[in-house]
């Protein structure tokens, strides 16, 4: 897919059959919660900035590396303590995590 090419509904309805709702949404609502950035958010996943923004946007439909997913869902899972200083303190764990 081009970079200029728009993303089609089919590369989000993907993503929805795979992970129950767009990864925008996902990936938007841990940015939000915990008030980092998206690089902030890659640097802690273990993935690049640009491979976010590709996940985000639909121009990819899947997180490639398991690991990487499993950081997700641990970060959505302790949404509960949604502050900086509490990520902070996960992240480490959170980067080596493995599935």
């Amino acid at each position: 897919m081009c970079q200029d090419e728009p993303v089609s509904s089919e590369n989000i309805n993907q993503q929805i059959r795979l992970y129950g709702q767009p990864l925008s949404e996902r990936f938007g609502a841990v940015v939000g919660v915990y008030g980092i950035t998206q690089r902030r958010l890659a640097q802690v996943l273990g993935l690049s900035a640009p491979m976010l923004s590709q996940l985000i946007s639909g121009r990819r439909i899947k997180i490639g590396n398991p690991a990487v997913y499993e950081r997700l869902v641990m970060l959505e899972d302790s949404t509960g303590a949604s502050d900086l200083e509490t990520l902070r303190a996960r992240a480490p764990g959170i980067r080596r995590a493995a599935p």
